[in-house]
């Protein structure tokens, strides 16, 4: 008798995934992007010049040890000089190349002395005595390099006004698209930037100035 044989029938289970979908796109706020520039001056308070000198040998441990020769020989004759400055800062020996050692010396003087109307005179008088010193130490010579301790400061109150500069110019382009500016959205600095001798100054005391320029987005009204 032969063998009925079996039949086996599979019968897949579909899934189907139904996504629900819901638009929850809500309508963009429509944005006016304007930049703004400003300009603060500030009395500088103190004055760096830098001295640079490089040495070099058949071997780097030549110019090495030339290098920091140089370094104790020129700090001594510093503080043995009538210049008395605020400050003084060493950088390290700084390995160049292969065969080339280098270092700087770098001497901060306060302005107080020279922020006056004889300030333009004392202040050429010491450029006069760093420029014989560099002679001396036969060193590269940098600077008068001004800075200003309220720097901060200063260049949080030129980002402000740079802000606010940048609004005018944004209020007439909603005007004109008969719409109104409710909120900033954002505010970008885009650089700060220190000038050393501004063109534009008045008074008796040189200034230095800081320049900051700002990106702002404004937010208007709907129709």
């Amino acid at each position: 008798m032969k063998a009925l044989s079996s039949v086996r029938i599979l019968f897949p289970v579909l899934f189907i995934c139904v996504l629900i979908s819901a638009d929850l796109h809500a309508l963009e706020t429509p944005v006016i992007i304007n930049r703004g520039e400003a300009t603060k001056l500030a009395t500088p308070s103190q004055v760096e010049f830098v001295f640079k000198r490089e040495f070099g040998g058949e071997r780097l441990s030549e110019a090495v040890a030339g290098c920091e020769a140089y370094r104790h020989a020129a700090l001594a004759l510093i503080r043995e000089s009538e210049l008395q400055p605020a400050d003084i800062h060493m950088s390290p020996v700084v390995l160049r190349s292969s065969c080339l050692a280098g270092s700087s010396i770098a001497l901060q003087f306060s302005m107080a002395a020279f922020n006056g109307p004889s300030g333009a005179e004392l202040l050429a008088a010491l450029c006069d005595k760093m420029t014989d010193l560099a002679a001396t130490l036969n060193a590269s010579l940098d600077g008068p390099s001004f800075s200003t301790a309220q720097a901060a400061t200063v260049e949080a109150d030129a980002v402000a006004r740079a802000t606010e500069n940048a609004f005018p110019h944004a209020e007439a382009i909603s005007d004109a698209l008969k719409s109104t500016i409710f909120a900033i959205e954002k505010v970008e600095i885009l650089e700060v930037t220190w000038e050393q001798h501004p063109e534009e100054q008045y008074g008796e005391t040189a200034q230095i100035a800081c320049t900051a320029k700002v990106e702002v987005t404004y937010m208007l009204t709907t129709q």
